[in-house]
């Protein structure tokens, strides 16, 4: 799904930013991303979604390493975490980080940090919603 000024927050789940459930998800992610940015001494309205994606994780599944050179920040919305999905691990270059994610958190992290995650051993899907914005302020 993709959200600009002129599209609107469109097929995340098959619809558009006035389908009610999904203009409480735009808002939600709107308003973090909105409250990151001011806190980071960041113009809060200069960003734009680059893309956005459901990731699924399945038994003994896992994320290797990565990070997004494309885009400015990275936010996860962990949608469902059942016990025993792993761990979340973010790299900033220098010292790693673990998070053990609960359900509805949201992590927003530059870009540029690594992020990888443990293989689950939950029966139930780890699911989060991933977005992937550019910052065009300064």
């Amino acid at each position: 799904c993709h959200w600009s000024e002129n599209s609107g927050f469109t097929g995340l789940f098959g619809g558009t930013i006035e389908d009610s459930k999904i203009a409480a998800v735009y808002d939600i992610i709107k308003q973090q991303m909105e409250q990151y940015l001011s806190d980071q001494g960041l113009e809060s309205t200069k960003y734009s979604l680059q893309e956005s994606f459901i990731n699924v994780r399945k038994k003994s599944e896992k994320s290797d390493s990565h990070n997004c050179t494309d885009s400015s920040f990275t936010v996860i919305y962990f949608i469902n975490v059942p016990a025993q999905s792993g761990n979340l691990y973010l790299n900033d270059g220098s010292e790693e980080t673990t998070i053990e994610p609960q359900n509805y958190d949201f992590i927003i992290v530059p870009s540029t940090y690594f992020r990888r995650t443990d293989a689950s051993d939950a029966e139930e899907d780890r699911i989060s919603l991933v977005c992937e914005f550019f910052y065009y302020g300064d």
